[in-house]
C-alpha cells in the first residue's frame, strides 16, 4: 500500500519566571482593548486579600493581544512590603546584572511609566507592558488550538498500525510535530510550563471545552487526545473515544469498552467518514473521509457535508 502522503491536519469544529513570592494568575478579557482596561481586568483576577505583588497575565483571544500586568495591594492599616521597583530604560541601554530581571521594565515610548510611588501607596496600584514577540507566538497558538477539535491522518508505520497497537509515545509526539507545523508557537515555551498550563485551562474555560486532535490510524481506528503543553510525549488519551472504522467503541485496553466521546462515524463502506465531536453531520459541516481496502486506509479528503 502506498503511504499516506504526510500528516493530514483538518480543522472540524469548533517567562517569565517570577518572584519567589509573587503569585501568577491568567485573566480571559476578549472586550480589553485599552491599557486601562487590561489592568481592571487583571485587578479583578489579582482580587485584594494580600499584601505584595501579584503578576496577571489578560488575554483577549478576540484580538489576539496580551499584556503582562503587575497588580501590587496594600491592606488599608498594613505596611506595604518592600517591592523592588521596575527599571526605567531606553532601548539599547545596558541592564546591570545584579538588576532582577523579573522586575517590570519599561521602554520609552510604552505607554504606561510607573512611579516608585506604588510602593508607598495604599489600596491597589497597577503597571503594565506588552508580551514579548515570542510569548505572542505562543498565547496564539494555545488560542488557535483552544477554539476548535483538529484531525490527523497518522503516516502509515508499524507505530500506527492500530489504536490497538499504537505506540503511545509516538503518536503524542506526531500530534505535538504536527501542530507545531501548523502552528511553530505551539513550540514556543517562553512563557513556561507552569503558566502556559494556566493560560491552557483558562481557556478551556472560556470556550467551554477541552482542545482535542483526534488521530486516524492506519487501518481506520481513530481516537481523540488531549496534548500536554508540558510534556509533548504524554498521550492523554480521552476515555471512551477510540472507535473502529465501523463506529463501534474500543477500551482504552484495547478490548471492548461503552464508548463515549471521540469523533462521530458514517457507516458507509468503503468510505470512512470523520465529524468532530458532538458534529452531526448536518449541512455545512466538514468531514474528513478516508477510503480503505483490506482494512487499511488508501487515501483521505475533506468534504463539506
Amino acid at each position: 500500500m502506498k503511504k499516506l502522503l504526510g500528516i493530514l491536519i483538518l480543522t472540524v469544529g469548533s517567562a517569565f519566571s517570577a518572584h519567589a513570592n509573587t503569585i501568577w494568575d491568567v485573566s480571559i478579557c476578549s472586550g480589553c482593548t485599552s491599557t486601562s482596561q487590561f489592568e481592571a481586568a487583571a485587578r479583578q483576577a489579582a482580587g485584594t486579600g494580600y499584601n505584595g505583588e501579584r503578576r496577571v497575565l489578560v488575554i483577549n483571544p478576540s484580538t489576539n493581544v496580551s499584556r503582562h500586568v503587575l497588580v501590587t495591594n496594600v491592606p488599608p492599616g498594613e505596611v506595604p512590603r518592600a517591592i523592588e521597583p521596575p527599571v526605567h530604560i531606553r532601548a539599547g541601554d545596558a541592564i546591570p546584572l545584579q538588576h532582577d530581571p523579573d522586575a517590570g521594565i519599561y521602554f520609552a515610548g510604552d505607554e504606561v511609566q510607573a512611579g516608585d510611588a506604588r510602593i508607598t501607596m495604599g489600596g491597589t496600584t497597577t503597571s503594565s507592558w506588552p508580551v514579548s514577540s515570542k510569548e505572542q507566538a505562543e498565547i496564539g497558538a494555545l488560542v488557535e488550538f483552544g477554539r476548535k477539535d483538529y484531525v490527523i491522518v497518522l503516516p502509515d508505520s508499524d507505530h500506527f498500525s492500530s489504536f490497538r497497537h499504537r505506540n503511545e509515545p509516538a503518536v503524542a509526539n506526531k500530534i505535538y510535530q504536527s501542530m507545531t507545523e501548523r502552528n511553530p508557537g505551539w513550540a514556543t515555551q517562553q512563557l513556561g510550563s507552569k503558566l502556559r498550563k494556566l493560560v491552557q485551562n483558562r481557556l478551556k474555560v472560556f470556550f467551554g471545552k477541552s482542545f482535542q486532535v483526534c488521530a486516524v490510524f492506519n487501518n481506520g481506528d481513530s481516537a481523540c487526545f488531549e496534548p500536554d503543553v508540558a510534556t509533548p510525549s504524554l498521550e492523554n488519551l480521552v476515555e471512551g473515544s477510540a472507535k473502529d472504522s465501523n463506529g463501534n467503541p474500543i477500551g482504552s485496553g484495547g478490548g471492548g469498552g461503552s464508548g463515549g466521546g471521540g469523533m462521530n462515524v458514517i457507516n458507509d463502506p468503503p468510505t470512512i467518514g470523520y465529524g468532530a465531536p458532538g458534529s452531526s453531520g448536518r449541512s455545512g459541516e466538514l468531514w474528513l473521509f478516508c477510503a480503505s481496502s483490506g482494512g487499511k486506509l488508501i487515501r483521505c479528503w475533506t468534504e463539506v457535508m
